[in-house]
């Protein structure tokens, strides 16, 4: 459905509890993940990911946003710190935090 909207939160790739846990079904996600829900991004960057050059590919078509869920002791740091812990120390984001949203399929 057209400007449908999910909000989607798993274990950051960088947590240990992306890993530990046997519940997860499936592999750890990055932030890079998102990119291939848009079709028009993987049809520029990765056509072999797409339905129409790849059975297995996907046919989804998402606008999404991202953000983190933080460790407390991180949290409460300015976001100058935020960034650079969110880029150099394990275990500073928690949690991805996606927003995808429906595109309206071209006719």
């Amino acid at each position: 459905m057209p400007g449908g909207k999910a909000t989607i939160i798993t274990p950051h790739w960088a947590s240990n509890r992306a890993y530990g846990d046997f519940t997860h079904a499936d592999k750890p996600v990055s932030e890079m993940f998102y990119y291939y829900l848009n079709s028009q991004w993987r049809k520029a960057n990765a056509p072999d990911n797409d339905i129409e050059w790849n059975p297995d590919g996907y046919a989804c078509d998402f606008d999404c946003t991202w953000g983190y869920g933080m460790h407390e002791q991180i949290i409460a740091r300015n976001s100058e710190y935020q960034n650079f812990a969110m880029t150099w120390y394990k275990e500073a984001c928690q949690d991805l935090h996606c927003t995808a949203v429906s595109r309206k399929k071209s006719e």
